[in-house]
């Protein structure tokens, strides 16, 4: 019995270290939590902002995608009306020089038809 109760004031002896020992683990995880829980934070804000570069990033090449289609469309747009006045115009010396050209006897038939065919073509 005597030897129990040496024993058992031993471990006595050692429970307030023991107590002490847990309470400094129990604050070191609470300030690792609090710690992981910044990081966290801090994690979650850098994904929003990547997030919103990104996104601003997507809409200014969209813009200038807009912009560079419009140009072309333009572009096109003006070459179209270019090329009817071409025709125009074409169709209007075909118009002027056929009738003439087909009349005139002094001009050597084979002259007269590659004026004619070329004429034609432009038409």
């Amino acid at each position: 019995m005597e030897a129990a109760k040496a024993h058992l004031s031993e471990e006595a002896k050692l429970l307030p270290v023991v107590h002490e020992e847990v309470e400094s683990l129990n604050k070191e995880k609470e300030e690792m939590e609090l710690a992981t829980s910044k990081l966290q934070k801090q994690l979650d804000e850098a994904a929003k902002e990547l997030a919103a570069q990104r996104a601003l990033k997507a809409t200014e090449v969209s813009d200038k995608l807009r912009e560079e289609l419009k140009a072309e469309h333009e572009s096109a747009a003006s070459l179209r009306t270019r090329l009817r006045d071409a025709e125009v115009q074409a169709s209007a010396l075909v118009g002027l020089y056929a009738m003439p050209l087909a009349n005139l006897a002094v001009v050597p038939p084979l002259l007269r038809n590659v004026v004619i065919l070329l004429l034609s073509w432009l038409g």
